[in-house]
């Protein structure tokens, strides 16, 4: 499969149907290697889908830190110092809350 914006969409589709608590439910608990053990798929909601519910709050938080990137070279661009400093903030509180999710980024 490449990376088209269709098969990313597929992707995030399957992968919210399993964040979604309303949506899936389990009726056995068993080893799921690789992925590890099925037992480990459950968080505060007692539901399966946290390993899906976490990639999903990933991937956008990935996609915001990326367009504030952009925003900042816009400001910068056009030397909005106050803008631009706001939107760096934006981006070390993006960087600090994926850095909790042990994902790092740069810049």
């Amino acid at each position: 499969m490449n990376n088209s914006d269709e098969d990313i969409k597929v992707l995030i589709e399957a992968l919210a149907f399993y964040a979604d608590t309303d949506t899936y439910f389990a009726i056995g608990i068993f080893p799921d290697p690789p992925c590890g053990d099925f037992i480990t798929d459950f968080d505060e909601h007692k539901k399966p889908g946290a390993r899906a519910r976490k990639a999903l709050h990933i991937y956008s938080l990935k996609r915001e830190f990326g367009k504030i990137l952009d925003k900042i070279d816009k400001a910068d661009a056009k030397g909005d110092k106050n803008k631009a400093a706001l939107l760096h903030e934006e981006r070390r509180r993006i960087k600090k809350e994926l850095k909790k999710l042990g994902v790092e980024v740069t810049p």
